[in-house]
This record gives structure tokens, sequence and C-alpha cells, in this order.
């Protein structure tokens, strides 16, 4: 559509079961947002080179209370998985953090690769 705001989406849209819809968009200043939409209204949750570097290209999700899950880049440079709400965007889990595991302690570590494989997912 010529006359949206949104020049281009990512591969992705995450649909919760009350039916608001979670998408990562381009504006035409090239700011990549991601972007809750539930009754009606467009809410911009995090933006990337303000609130994180970038948005990585894995799907986000989203719960019924409105939470949405994604990965990116941290202002550091270091990948990281974020939960934003309309309040809040919180890093979950960071690359190299340490994290308790039964055994002991792990490191979130792949070298200099990505250290999260796959897709996440969250509860209500």
């Amino acid at each position: 559509d010529e006359n949206s705001k949104w020049i281009d989406l990512r591969n992705n849209v995450a649909l919760s079961n009350s039916g608001a819809t979670a998408f990562i968009a381009r504006d035409q200043d090239s700011e990549k947002l991601v972007l809750l939409e539930s009754d009606g209204k467009e809410t911009i949750l995090a933006t990337a080179g303000k609130d994180l570097k970038e948005f990585s290209f894995f799907s986000i999700v989203i719960n019924d209370k409105n939470w949405v899950a994604f990965r990116g880049i941290d202002l550091k440079g270091k990948h990281a998985l974020y939960v934003a709400t309309k309040n809040e965007i919180k890093k979950v889990l960071t690359q190299f953090d340490k994290i308790k595991v039964p055994w002991g302690e792990a490191l979130i570590a792949y070298g200099p690769h990505i250290p999260f494989g796959g897709s996440i997912d969250m509860n209500n």
C-alpha cells in the first residue's frame, strides 16, 4: 500500500488468542519496530537503535497478556532474548550470561556465533 507508513514487514507475524498481532516493520526512516496491534490501535514496543541495536531474523511470539518475546542484538553487540510489554522492555537472557542449571552453572555462549538456536516460546 503506497499510503502505508510501513514500507516493509519482516518475515514474521505473531497472533494471540486474545486477538492481538505483533510484527516487526520498517517505517520511512528505516527504523525497525516491534509493534502491537490490538483493538485497532498500534503500539510501538521497541525501536532498533534506541532500545536495542537490531532485531534478529527469528520469529517473534505473543501471549494473551500481549507480551511479545523476540531475539535481537543489544546496544553492546551481544545477542539477547527480550520480552516487551506496553510498559517496558526486559532483556531476559544475554550472550555470555551465566545461568544456574541442576549440575551447577552454565555459560550462554557459542563462540562468536548466535548462542540461541531454534524458536522461542512463552506461555501466558
